[in-house]
C-alpha cells in the first residue's frame, strides 16, 4: 500500500509487463506479449492509470518491466497452420496468429516482415536462441550474436525497421506520459543496444535498468541503456548465510561489494528475490520466501549490507509449482 511504500523509504515499485498478452495462467504468460494494449490480467488500462497516479501522489515511482524483443508464441492453431491469418485470441481479446499480431490500438499491428525472418521465408525465424548454452555461434552473448534470433521460438522484432521503432516509441511514450519514470528492459542481451538506446533515450527516465544474468560487461549496454540488474550478490549471501559451513568464513560477507564480476556497484541493481529463480520447494541455496525464517533473516541482512546502493525486495504471490501465476487467474 502507498501510505506504507513512501514513508519507509521506499522509492519505487516494479511492475511485470503491463502489455495485453497471451492466454494462461502461468506466471510467464504475462511476458508473451500480443498487443501494446494496456488490459490485462492485472487490470485495466484505467486500473493502471489511477494506480501510477496513486503511487506518484505518495512519493512512489513506478517501474514497468518493457518487452521489445519479441512477440508472443502463437496458438497451436496458427502455429501448425502459418497461414491461418489471426486465429489466436489474447487476455483482452486482441488477435493474433504466428508471426503477426492485430494490435490493439491501431497503430501497433504487425506482420511477418517485421520480425527478423529467414530470407525468403516469413514464417521462420532467422535462427534460435535458449537453453543451454544461451549463444547463438560465438562465445558470448554481449556481442548482439543473438540479437536476430528468436529467444524461446518468440518471434523477434526487426528494430532494423523504422516502423518498427515507430511502434515501440509509441507505447514508450504512453507509458512516460502516464507517469512511469522507471523501466526494466526484458531480454536486454538479445536486444541492439543501438536500436533500443534509439527508443529509450528520448525520454528523461529517472532510472533504468536491464535484465542481466551474469555476463562479464563490455560497458556499452550500461552507457547507452542503464544498470545491471544484479542476482548474484543473492546467491553470495543466501550462500553465506544457509549453506556455508564453516563459520570463520561468515565475517567476510560483510564486506561484500558487488556480485556480477565486472559489474561495479554504481552500475548494479540488486534483487533478493525475482521470478526466475523460483523453486517448487525450500532449497536453500536460493533466497525464496519457501525457506521460511531464513530468507527473512537474508532479507534483512540485504537491506543491512552497507555496501549496496540499490536493492530490491520481493513483494510477489506465493505459488505451488514454478509455473503458477497469481490468485484469480487459473480459470
Amino acid at each position: 500500500r502507498t501510505e506504507y511504500l513512501g514513508p519507509n523509504g521506499f522509492d519505487a515499485v516494479q511492475l511485470s509487463p503491463v502489455v495485453e498478452h497471451k492466454r494462461g495462467s502461468q506466471w510467464w504468460t504475462k511476458y508473451q506479449p500480443i498487443s501494446f494494449g494496456l488490459n490485462t490480467r492485472s487490470g485495466t488500462a484505467q486500473d493502471f492509470q489511477e494506480m501510477v497516479a496513486e503511487c506518484r501522489a505518495a512519493g512512489v515511482e513506478v517501474m514497468v518491466d518493457l518487452i521489445l524483443n519479441h512477440m508472443a508464441i502463437a496458438c497451436d492453431e496458427a502455429h501448425h497452420s502459418p497461414n491461418t491469418g489471426a486465429p489466436c485470441v489474447g487476455w483482452n481479446g486482441s488477435t493474433y496468429g504466428h508471426r503477426r499480431m492485430s494490435g490493439a490500438r491501431g497503430w501497433d499491428e504487425a506482420g511477418p516482415e517485421y520480425f527478423h525472418h529467414a530470407p525468403g521465408h516469413l514464417g521462420y525465424g532467422l535462427c534460435g536462441v535458449g537453453a543451454p548454452s544461451y549463444l547463438c555461434g560465438s562465445l558470448v552473448t554481449t556481442d548482439c550474436s543473438c540479437c536476430k534470433c528468436d529467444l524461446y521460438g518468440l518471434p523477434d522484432w526487426n528494430t532494423d525497421l523504422q516502423e518498427v521503432l515507430e511502434i515501440h516509441f509509441r507505447h514508450v511514450r504512453e507509458l512516460h506520459d502516464m507517469g512511469v519514470t522507471m523501466l526494466r528492459i526484458d531480454a536486454a542481451l538479445y536486444e541492439d543496444v543501438g536500436q533500443v538506446s534509439r527508443v529509450l533515450n528520448r525520454f528523461p527516465w529517472d532510472y533504468v535498468q536491464m535484465e542481466w544474468w551474469g555476463e562479464y560487461p563490455t560497458g556499452l549496454h550500461d552507457k547507452y541503456i542503464g544498470n545491471y540488474g544484479d542476482g548474484a550478490m543473492s546467491w553470495k549471501i543466501a550462500h553465506a548465510l544457509a549453506t556455508e559451513k564453516d563459520l570463520s568464513k561468515l565475517p567476510k560477507v560483510l564486506g561484500l561489494a558487488w556480485g556480477t564480476f565486472g559489474v561495479s556497484n554504481d552500475k548494479a541493481i540488486y534483487a533478493i528475490a525475482n521470478h526466475d529463480k523460483r523453486t517448487d520447494n525450500a532449497v536453500q541455496e536460493v533466497a525464496t520466501y519457501k525457506n521460511g525464517l531464513e530468507f527473512h533473516q537474508q532479507q534483512k541482512f540485504f537491506l543491512a549490507l552497507p555496501n549496496l546502493e540499490r536493492v530490491s525486495l520481493w513483494g510477489g504471490f506465493g505459488w505451488k509449482s514454478i509455473d503458477e501465476g497469481p490468485p484469480g487467474c487459473q480459470g
